[in-house]
């Protein structure tokens, strides 16, 4: 049985609506699509390649704020204390270093020389650095309970692995 369909009779297009299960489903995980979904004649058949709809394409801001949120929800010390994240649509970076080295104070004899304390400063640039990691998931994920916590699994997966990568960059 198809899923229903609205048919835009001007024009003789139809588009679905996500009144569909698949359709629904797809919303849970993507969010909404940026843009309504054709009705392809092979949409319905069994294939061995699935894609995601039309809809999808292009930039997903709802997986974005997910994976970020993510991110930022298990925050650790080095990201947390040391280097916080921050922001920036730059693609190169300065940021200065101020070292102060500890030195206890000694005796020091009448009219004698006291110990020097030193510090030192450095102005370092950096240029940001694209990483990326994808997952595949199989065509009907999005229908059992499996699929879905497997979905999650990967988004948590990618998430710790954006972590570890911050916190190796931390302490290099």
């Amino acid at each position: 049985m198809m899923p229903a369909a609205v048919a835009d009779v001007s024009n003789g297009i139809g588009y679905t609506q996500a009144s569909d299960p698949y359709s629904q489903s797809l919303m849970d995980f993507f969010g909404a699509p940026s843009n309504q979904t054709m009705v392809q004649a092979y949409q319905y058949y069994p294939t061995t390649n699935q894609t995601l709809p039309d809809a999808y394409e292009g930039r997903n801001l709802f997986l974005n704020d997910t994976i970020e949120g993510l991110i930022l929800s298990d925050n650790e010390v080095y990201t947390q204390t040391l280097l916080r994240w921050l922001l920036t649509d730059q693609i190169n970076f300065t940021y200065n270093t101020f070292t102060f080295n500890q030195t206890l104070p000694s005796l020091v004899p009448h009219e004698g020389v006291s110990r020097l304390i030193t510090s030192s400063s450095e102005s370092q640039s950096f240029t940001s650095q694209r990483r990326g990691l994808a997952f595949r998931m199989e065509g009907d994920f999005a229908s059992t309970p499996q699929g879905a916590a497997q979905y999650t699994r990967n988004l948590i997966q990618i998430s710790q692995a954006c972590q570890e990568m911050a916190n190796y960059a931390v302490e290099v």
